[in-house]
């Protein structure tokens, strides 16, 4: 979404030293947990919030 969102820390992954936290809450309307769609495609998704980082402020 290239934003900035609240993430749960009880949700997170550590990977090669770099800590990944994830969004843990309600998206409209329905639970979404974020660590699922990266999971699934982890490395397409890390090269997309590597990208994304860049860009929030």
């Amino acid at each position: 979404m290239n934003q900035k969102v609240p993430v749960d820390p009880k949700t997170f992954r550590i990977d090669d030293g770099k800590l990944y936290l994830f969004f843990n809450d309600f998206y409209e309307g329905r639970p979404f947990n974020t660590i699922v769609p990266w999971l699934g495609n982890e490395a397409e998704m890390e090269k997309m919030a590597a990208t994304n980082w860049k860009t929030l402020q």
